[in-house]
């Protein structure tokens, strides 16, 4: 097991125990998911969530970056199906 720190502005880091990167790849994509949900106002109001991802060395590992845009109001034709 590996312990890796997920940082994001304005949280406490969340230190978790995995087995590997990969695994930690995918708690980081929960975790921002959750954060979405939970910051809901804020993150569509500014757009952007960020989260970084360190081993226990402080290592930056990788960085899961979340952006939303509103789109303009379009219409799409949907073609039927026979």
């Amino acid at each position: 097991m590996a312990r890796f720190a997920f940082n994001m502005a304005n949280k406490p880091t969340v230190e978790m125990d995995l087995p590997n990167v990969a695994e930690a790849k995918c708690e980081a994509a929960r975790y921002l998911g959750r954060m979405v949900c939970e910051e809901a106002a804020q993150f569509w109001e500014s757009g952007e969530l960020s989260l970084i991802v360190c081993d226990d060395k402080g290592l930056v590992l990788f960085t899961l970056d979340m952006i939303a845009r509103d789109a303009p109001a379009l219409r799409i034709e949907i073609p039927q199906r026979i």
